[in-house]
């Protein structure tokens, strides 16, 4: 972005909630879609330049996963690949592993994390980041964000302290707590049975 004195600025704008170091290294960035606009009657559209500005701050956080958590329909036609390309264009890996607003992840979400799990734990071990984005940046990406410290090692009641702590809106609904609780504690052994995956 330009400069330094004006980035502060840019960025209160900009849909980034939280900033969660991980034990052992590395963060979890949540974040809103970027370049998605709603206005007072619900009607939504792209704007293309918050999209690269909310890139270039995740760069300046040394992101180089984008998980998009969000489902096509919870955005305007064309949102998804639009963002996978800018994102692929800004250096970063993108995959799109999409939950229902307000709810928790399915066997198919487990499936699919089960793929990229290997690759986001390798980037947070680099000190890399790793960005979660829905909608708001509240509900799907803070039970992410809480259910991946979990996985390093953090109780549910800790990382969802954490979490919190950052941006407290986050995990919205109390079906993605009681999820979070559900989760048996995987720890690094985990994260290491699928560091084969691919994004």
């Amino acid at each position: 972005m330009g400069g330094s004195g004006t980035d502060g600025e840019i960025e209160d704008f900009l849909p980034l909630r939280a900033t969660i170091d991980c034990p052992g290294g590395g963060r979890v960035l949540t974040l809103g879609a970027p370049g998605l606009a709603i206005d007072h009657r619900g009607q939504s559209w792209i704007e293309p330049r918050g999209i690269d500005e909310m890139l270039d701050a995740l760069a300046g956080r040394g992101a180089s996963l984008f998980l998009l958590l969000m489902r096509d329909g919870d955005c305007p036609e064309g949102y998804r690949l639009m963002l996978r390309q800018r994102v692929k264009q800004a250096g970063m890996a993108f995959a799109a592993l999409p939950i229902d607003d307000f709810s928790t992840p399915g066997r198919a979400w487990m499936r699919a994390w089960r793929r990229v799990s290997g690759q986001a734990f390798a980037q947070l071990a680099a000190d890399r980041a790793i960005a979660l984005c829905c909608s708001y940046g509240a509900g799907r990406s803070g039970m992410i964000a809480a259910y991946i410290l979990h996985q390093l090692g953090l109780s549910v009641e800790g990382a969802l302290f954490k979490v919190r702590s950052q941006f407290p809106e986050s995990v919205e609904s109390p079906a993605q707590e009681a999820w979070l609780h559900t989760q048996s504690k995987g720890g690094r052994s985990a994260a290491k049975t699928s560091e084969g995956a691919k994004a």
